[in-house]
């Protein structure tokens, strides 16, 4: 047992008035309650903004988690009956939430439960009861998971720890991504060990740790150790390990240091609306994933779907490779950049990040490409058209059908290039290159 003061770490777990409350419900049913797992981890590492969520353990759990909801009218969310876990969502403030997870001990005792754990960084308790008794809160660590925070080392608790959960062994690299940790040697020789066993989890469970670790800035390392390990290749196994395949990595490398800080030097004049892309929903794990699916859009699709990715992002990934090749055609005419966003929309971004991390394109054609895109063309999208399909059809009575489109194209086209300004210019075209000319073809008829 280690003692350790850790009075500030009462602010985090404090919410207002609802730890008096959650003590009198534990107290009420006699349960047995401690803090452990990440929240525990974030605050020892120095971390303690991470925290958004706090784990308990409870001889009781989905009992004290019910009645604790009750109590402060919050919601309750059942996580999984099965392992009878239960969440309760309290608002802490203008548009913020705190999700408390109550677990059920696994085992008779706390140490027990904590022998059962996946890595010894998340292996420690506190005794909810002590942070009432005095300032100073006792650690519950016996496998010294203080001693490899301080050796920032991802350890398995034990060898059984793969084969109770092998999506542990994703996770063992997802954690060394986000905390900049290292897998210990003897738990990469058992992520070697037990790999294929990965096939046995969801493919829901595999996509959340994958697009974590992703989404990280630090990934490429762990990335090339997992594919040293050999787990990468069991979860995608349509990838082949050519000359091509080790292009990627290098790729990926660089593409991860663009979108991470080097887009801001790239691009002073628009970053922050590079920026805005950059930092959309899953916006780097979907570049990255998509950067190791090039070469594979027949099947790409199909592994997304294994992985059982929403639909936004398996469009957005098909986007992103499906029209990657296009850039090559992009010039410094205003029209190719434009007929190129048309078909990619913002997504023309990250395929132009890809390729200057390829080294396909130069930072100088990239910029130019990016600002006629950005203050131009997406300033004309983001007003109204000059022309709709309704004034086609309802001012100069055309019949709907694929010129429509080719029509409206041309007058955006010409809108760019500053040939057509106003409504009544377009309107003007339209009437002598388009309503004239089936009037003269009816006439001919």
């Amino acid at each position: 047992m280690q003692k350790m003061n850790l009075f500030t770490f009462k602010k985090i777990i404090y919410q207002g008035k609802f730890y008096k409350e959650l003590k009198t419900t534990a107290d009420d049913l006699s349960s047995d309650l401690y803090v452990v797992g990440g929240c525990l981890r974030d605050f020892i590492i120095g971390h303690p903004e991470n925290i958004r969520d706090i784990d308990f353990a409870s001889d009781q759990a989905l009992k004290l988690a019910r009645k604790f909801s009750k109590k402060i009218a919050a919601p309750f969310i059942l996580l999984d009956e099965e392992e009878e876990t239960g969440r309760v969502v309290i608002k802490s403030g203008k548009n913020k939430e705190l999700s408390m997870d109550f677990s059920q001990i696994r085992g008779k005792t706390i140490f027990q439960d904590i022998y059962k754990r996946d890595f010894t960084i998340n292996a420690m308790a506190i005794a909810f009861n002590d942070f009432f008794l005095d300032d100073e809160l006792k650690l519950i660590d016996p496998l010294e998971g203080i001693r490899d925070i301080g050796n920032r080392s991802i350890k398995t608790v034990s060898d059984d720890s793969f084969t109770d959960d092998p999506l542990r062994m994703l996770r063992a690299f997802r954690f060394a991504t986000t905390l900049n940790f290292t897998i210990s040697l003897h738990t990469f020789e058992l992520i070697n060990l037990y790999k294929e066993k990965i096939i046995e989890v969801s493919g829901e469970r595999i996509e959340a740790e994958l697009f974590k670790m992703f989404d990280s800035d630090h990934s490429y390392r762990y990335l090339r150790q997992m594919d040293e390990a050999g787990l990468l290749e069991v979860i995608i196994p349509e990838i082949k390990k050519t000359v091509l395949w080790v292009h990627k990595f290098s790729v990926y490398k660089n593409l991860e240091k663009i979108i991470s800080e080097e887009y801001k030097n790239i691009f002073p004049h628009c970053f922050d609306k590079v920026s805005d892309y950059i930092k959309g929903p899953y916006r780097k794990a979907m570049l990255k994933f998509a950067l190791l699916l090039y070469g594979q859009s027949n099947s790409a699709e199909n592994i997304c779907r294994r992985l059982k990715m929403s639909n936004y992002k398996i469009d957005t990934i098909a986007k992103l490779i499906k029209f990657y090749p296009d850039f090559l055609k992009i010039s410094y005419n205003k029209i190719s950049v434009l007929k190129f966003f048309r078909k990619t929309g913002d997504d023309g971004i990250g395929i132009l990040l890809i390729s200057l991390a390829e080294g396909l394109m130069s930072e100088e054609k990239l910029r130019n490409i990016l600002k006629i895109y950005l203050d131009e063309i997406k300033s004309m999208w983001e007003n109204p058209r000059l022309i709709s399909g309704d004034d086609l059809s309802g001012i100069f009575g055309l019949i709907p059908g694929p010129d429509f489109k080719k029509i409206l194209q041309q007058i955006e086209e010409k809108q760019l290039e500053g040939i057509i300004k106003t409504r009544d210019e377009a309107l003007r075209h339209i009437e002598e290159n388009y309503v004239r000319c089936e009037a003269y073809k009816m006439h001919e008829h």
